[in-house]
């Protein structure tokens, strides 16, 4: 994300903030939904109006065909399918390092996720009654537009009906934000991009240990961009008195692949959770089968190519690995050793480092035969 985006979603966050200390509580969804229109139709016209759609299926299907099984399945098609398209014809290259994807709407990612996790909710019956308004101020929270969390619409809904005017949210949010700036603007933009990563191709040649720094520094700066943002979308949304859940909780510290995923993206995985792995769970009565399949979704979430088809296989077989390991030793002693945690926790940071280079050369082998 650009600097002068960056400007733009501070300044819409610091209105929705602003609005909810100041305007009368009945006006206060109007306030936000206006945040978020605000923020993107200054950001990117056709992104609001893709989201405007996708805002529209939902209304209907919800609306129209309320418990209807077909319609919801037909609503969570028409999502999902627009969004691949858009991910198999975007042009590649946008961002830079490892996790390089490709150009896309602002937002439609975590949107999309969101907009299929109504629908789902809203046949189930798990959903809170709320009105069209507060659906789309839900969508439309301006702090996790670009890139999550992916809060649910009955924690939005709880938080709007329950909402009070906080001293010691305000101050805490304005801290997670000015943290998630930090972490931006100075280490990613500043200290990583302009400092360090010249400095290693200007003063390192091409060898096994230059493309191990290399990658080592591109996932730092994945980690610390994204956890940044994390951190402004949920102090933005403390400061107008939503809790938003974390996404992120020092995840290269995990000892076991398992425990990765359940410390990094948070949000995404628990969406995977719920929606694949325990649909699969249901129909296969296979755990393994599940975990394949809630990783392979992740995967193809971030690109339809087979390189990131084998991604999300790689890491389902670590799960299901780690798994079967666990079982087999449970009870050993040495899994309590402070030696075995540390060398646990490099194996697994270098499972995750080497994920994309592996599978980028299976794929690249694949595609040659």
């Amino acid at each position: 994300m650009s600097e002068s985006l960056l400007s733009l979603l501070i300044g819409w966050c610091a209105f929705a903030s602003a609005a909810a200390w100041l305007v009368p509580k009945t006006w206060l969804t109007y306030a936000l939904l206006a945040a978020g229109v605000g923020f993107l139709a200054m950001a990117d016209i056709f992104s609001l109006a893709l989201l405007a759609f996708g805002a529209c299926v939902v209304l209907v299907v919800t609306r129209s065909f309320k418990g209807r099984y077909l319609a919801t399945i037909a609503g969570v098609l028409l999502l999902a399918t627009g969004y691949l398209a858009f991910i198999v014809t975007a042009p590649r290259g946008f961002g830079s390092g490892i996790a390089s994807g490709v150009v896309l709407p602002l937002g439609m990612a975590f949107s999309t996720l969101r907009l299929i996790h109504v629908l789902i909710e809203h046949y189930k019956g798990g959903l809170r009654d709320h009105t069209a308004v507060e659906f789309l101020a839900y969508l439309l929270l301006p702090g996790s537009l670009p890139v999550g969390p992916i809060h649910r619409l009955d924690d939005f809904i709880r938080d709007l009906r329950r909402h009070r005017r906080d001293p010691s949210l305000l101050s805490s949010g304005l801290e997670r934000v000015l943290y998630g700036m930090v972490k931006i603007v100075f280490i990613c933009n500043y200290l990583l991009q302009q400092k360090i990563h010249p400095l290693l191709e200007v003063t390192a040649p091409a060898t096994l240990l230059t493309d191990y720094l290399g990658l080592i520094l591109s996932w730092c700066n994945l980690y610390i961009a994204f956890s940044g943002f994390s951190d402004i979308a949920i102090g933005t949304a403390a400061m107008t008195g939503f809790r938003l859940r974390e996404n992120f909780d020092w995840p290269f510290l995990a000892s076991d692949i398992t425990q990765f995923w359940r410390r990094w993206h948070i949000s995404l995985a628990h969406w995977c959770r719920d929606y694949v792995y325990a649909p699969v769970l249901a129909i296969s009565r296979r755990p393994v089968m599940g975990v394949l399949a809630a990783m392979v979704v992740l995967g193809l979430w971030h690109e339809f190519s087979l390189r990131y088809l084998l991604w999300g296989v790689y890491h389902g077989l670590g799960i299901a690995a780690h798994r079967a390991f666990v079982q087999h030793t449970a009870g050993v002693a040495f899994r309590n050793h402070l030696w075995w945690n540390i060398v646990a926790t490099l194996m697994t940071l270098h499972f995750v480092l080497f994920s994309f280079p592996v599978t980028k050369a299976v794929a690249s082998w694949l595609s040659s035969l």
